[in-house]
């Protein structure tokens, strides 16, 4: 069994032929573009009980089985 610890942080930044222009606005302000996603994989569940732990409110726990999709965990702190 694979954990996967995914957490969001800052905003993608303006492609290079948009700046100097009204969507390089759009993408300061977030309503283009959207944010980077990070995503750590272990096989460990206390390890991705630690990642999850040192910032609660903005990250996930999924758990990635042989053959099937990832599905998140509703309580990571029982893991």
């Amino acid at each position: 069994m694979t954990y996967i610890v995914q957490w969001h942080i800052g905003r993608l930044p303006c492609p290079a032929q948009y700046r100097h222009t009204p969507i390089e606005r759009q993408f300061a302000t977030g309503r283009f573009g959207g944010k980077r996603t990070i995503e750590h994989r272990t096989d460990s569940p206390t390890e991705a009980k630690e990642i999850w732990s040192q910032d609660r409110f903005s990250r996930e726990v999924y758990v990635l089985e042989q053959g099937h999709c990832r599905h998140r965990i509703q309580k990571p702190w029982k893991l």
